[in-house]
């Protein structure tokens, strides 16, 4: 048995200045609002400015948060960093995130999970609260999508989004807290969403950058074709794990990709849609950033009380998935 439960005690998110609409994409790529929206139910993504890299966007996250959530950075012992979009290589972006803010005491790391990469990091996180070794874990995830985008590309420039988000992960009260956790990958199909270059396989060199293949390559129906029953075997699985019912679930927050796959993992579950949090509309997909944004929302509009279950839920490449389910 665990020494504690973990729960989120707080959260807060930055969103880029820079705002462009549908609309505006029409300018450079050959589509239309219609199109974009009808298959995403996208209308518009923030954009971060040139000189404002993932670290920076997550140290503005982090800092709203602590004005929200008042904790000494001294007595934060981890931070977590799930992000796609790092600042370089090495060191991590984490790193830089704890020298920003003064966490002289935290150790850090950065998470490659893609879009599974928040859930991936508030599971990793309560496992470290739950040894009793560590009680103040900070999860920041921050994405720049738009530096890792073919802005020619019909298929994927509408979809992403900038954004970032701070969530603090400290020890629960008696009842409440992170009660059930669930993860999987199937690592056989990298090539159906993936960045092909600028890792070991393939370095950067003349040809990659001609041919773009440092730039987010998907094939949107095989990736649809996966996520629809991943997400619905996560969120299920988590469900079970917990020893609870469908209807004790007052909310999901799922990773906002797509509205479609969304809308149909809430078929599939035999649940109203009404139960899912949605709110990809104005910000498009933020990758690991995306489900701390949309809880952050849920908790400002009043969707989650005390005492009601919810379930954090995402899937993204690799392929990986994973739900996080929290007595509030």
């Amino acid at each position: 048995m665990p020494l504690y439960k973990a729960t989120i005690a707080a959260t807060a998110s930055y969103l880029p200045e820079k705002v462009v609409t549908n609309h505006d994409l029409t300018k450079t790529l050959d589509t239309s609002h219609e199109w974009i929206f009808d298959r995403s139910g996208i209308s518009s993504r923030h954009i971060a400015a040139d000189d404002e890299p993932a670290s920076a966007m997550g140290i503005k996250a982090v800092r709203k948060l602590l004005e929200k959530h008042p904790i000494n950075p001294a007595d934060i012992d981890l931070i977590i960093v799930p992000t796609s979009t790092p600042d370089m290589v090495f060191p991590a972006t984490a790193c830089i995130i704890q020298s920003a803010i003064g966490a002289t005491n935290a150790g850090v790391f950065d998470l490659s999970a893609a879009c599974s990469g928040y859930v991936f990091s508030i599971n990793t996180a309560a496992v470290f609260i739950e040894s009793g070794k560590y009680k103040n874990v900070l999860v920041v995830a921050t994405e720049k999508y738009s530096t890792i985008l073919n802005w020619q590309d019909r298929s994927t420039a509408f979809l992403f989004g900038d954004a970032a988000n701070a969530t603090l992960l400290t020890r629960a009260e008696e009842g409440h807290g992170i009660i059930a956790m669930h993860g999987g990958t199937d690592g056989g199909k990298p090539e159906l969403l993936c960045i092909p270059a600028g890792g070991s396989k393939n370095p950067v060199t003349a040809e990659t950058v001609k041919n773009r293949m440092s730039t987010v390559h998907m094939k949107g129906g095989d990736v649809y074709k996966n996520a629809v029953p991943r997400f619905t075997e996560t969120i299920e699985a988590v469900i079970a794990k917990a020893g609870l019912r469908k209807e004790d679930i007052a909310l999901i927050i799922p990773h906002q990709a797509n509205i479609r796959i969304i809308k149909t993992v809430a078929k599939e579950l035999g649940m109203s849609a009404d139960k899912f949090m949605v709110n990809l509309e104005h910000y498009a997909n933020t990758s690991s950033a995306s489900i701390g944004l949309a809880l952050e929302e849920a908790l400002a509009a009043g969707r989650i009380r005390t005492g009601d279950y919810v379930v954090l839920s995402a899937f993204g490449a690799g392929f990986s998935w994973g739900s996080t389910l929290i007595r509030w």
